[in-house]
């Protein structure tokens, strides 16, 4: 019995570790330079769901692209109104040009205007 729980303690430091490594890779920001076709697409899908809540707001993303391209929200937060339709957006486009990395994305839903996708160092100079 003590060996299992030895063990278990030492699967549990191993997976606090590895998600701690994850979580310190820096992230970039150039996610609409490696993939244009999600700041064209992004937008479109998302127009419908910025005219039925018809207020500004933001969502700052952390995404993961894997290998093949897929995209995947690892993190979320912003205006609680658009996540859902932010998180289903995102993860229904694939971007086979871009590294295979974290990035960084924050979408920014603002009035009279489609919402618009901008890396946070765009963000900045804004």
């Amino acid at each position: 019995m003590r060996r299992i729980t030895s063990f278990a303690a030492v699967a549990t430091l191993l997976s606090a570790t590895a998600v701690a490594q994850a979580q310190s890779t820096p992230l970039r920001d150039d996610i609409l330079a490696q993939c244009p076709a999600l700041g064209e697409q992004l937008p479109e899908l998302l127009a419908s769901t910025k005219q039925q809540v018809d207020r500004q707001g933001s969502v700052q993303l952390e995404l993961r692209v894997s290998p093949q391209g897929q995209l995947s929200v690892e993190r979320l937060n912003g205006t609680r109104a658009y996540l859902v339709a932010t998180r289903q957006a995102v993860q229904a486009l694939q971007c086979p040009t871009a590294a295979a990395e974290r990035y960084s994305l924050t979408v920014r839903f603002a009035d009279d205007t489609p919402p618009k996708a901008a890396t946070v160092r765009q963000l900045a100079a804004l």
